[in-house]
């Protein structure tokens, strides 16, 4: 029996019908990555690091049950947004239609090439810690070894 792997995702996007995107990635990650077993409240927020005026995102954050290994869960994300025609560019943040990061990966700590587990930034991002702190309080960062509810706490500081 393969091991099942708990995954939490952050998924969101600011063009097209961000609603319907955001139902149709669920509906993707279900079928091709694993069970979703929760999924936070949707939430609206400005985009992020982007010029003024730019359209605000849709974002929520989800759990899933896998049992891809991290690798193989990030070839499946990539072809999810392909499919929604991003293409990643090496600096600077993009207008897209669907984003899909895995904010972390049982409690592991992963440091590859493409590949950072937990996201490196989700402690800076209120629109993952806002929905992550709302549906998960407790869960916990595994390198800075606080709850969701204390990151958001110390990033409104």
């Amino acid at each position: 029996m393969k091991k099942m792997n708990r995954v939490f995702l952050g998924i969101g996007g600011n063009l097209g019908d961000r609603e319907g995107n955001l139902e149709e990635a669920l509906m993707f990650i279900g079928f091709n990555m694993g069970e979703v077993l929760l999924s936070s409240e949707v939430i609206e927020t400005e985009a992020w690091g982007m010029p003024e005026g730019t359209p605000p995102f849709l974002n929520q954050v989800i759990e899933i049950e896998t049992e891809l290994t991290c690798q193989e869960l990030m070839r499946e994300i990539e072809e999810l947004e392909e499919y929604y025609g991003r293409v990643r560019k090496e600096s600077g943040y993009q207008s897209r239609e669907m984003d899909v990061d895995v904010l972390s990966f049982n409690d592991e700590i992963i440091e590859e090439e493409n590949l950072q587990v937990p996201h490196p930034k989700m402690h800076l991002r209120e629109f993952v810690l806002v929905p992550l702190a709302a549906t998960w309080p407790e869960w916990k960062h595994s390198v800075l070894n606080k709850t969701a509810t204390e990151l958001l706490v110390d990033l409104r500081k």
